[in-house]
């Protein structure tokens, strides 16, 4: 059997593959070639156009990270520890009261609870667990720059919500170390 790119043999009929019209194999090549294209090749292109894009937008985060925790490490080594020592009396519980009533909170003060943990050799620390609640985010932001720029106070955990009506809703614990004398 020979063919031609005419589609006829040699003895002028008509060219036949397997009993088949060499047209429409031709054209089924074609079909097939562009359903492979379709369910095939192209989802797979997007899939790795998706994860070029995700990839990208990872680096880039990463680097914010990154960056973020440059100016962390930057800002602790220029900030020194937070330790000053305790005026005789002091105590935390008022010291946050007085802060709440500087920075204007106080009357959005639902709780402040005082506790105390044992530290080794001796020492503790004081912890207050504070509640506030319908706070206007400046005067929150204010409180708690209040706190953290005390000598010798640290908030060690912080969760906040916005209010339904108005505000902020604010949970905090504040601690401060406490030498072995403190009551």
């Amino acid at each position: 059997m020979n063919w031609t790119l005419s589609g006829k043999n040699e003895d002028g009929s008509k060219a036949r593959l397997f009993g088949v019209d060499r047209r429409l194999i031709l054209l089924l090549a074609v079909v097939a070639a562009a359903a492979l294209f379709q369910w095939g090749v192209a989802p797979l292109m997007e899939y790795r156009r998706g994860l070029a894009a995700k990839t990208a937008q990872a680096v880039k985060r990463n680097a914010q990270l990154e960056e973020m925790a440059g100016k962390i490490a930057a800002y602790g080594a220029t900030s020194g520890p937070n330790v000053a020592p305790r005026p005789e009396g002091f105590s935390l519980f008022a010291f946050l009261r007085e802060i709440a009533d500087r920075q204007g909170v106080k009357d959005n003060v639902v709780s402040l609870k005082p506790s105390r943990k044992e530290l080794e050799g001796g020492r503790g620390e004081d912890i207050v667990t504070a509640r506030l609640e319908r706070v206007p985010l400046g005067k929150l932001l204010d409180f708690i720059n209040a706190i953290e720029t005390a000598p010798g106070l640290r908030i060690t955990q912080l969760a906040c919500r916005a209010d339904a009506e108005q505000g902020m809703n604010a949970a905090l614990s504040v601690s401060g170390g406490a030498g072995p004398d403190a009551p």
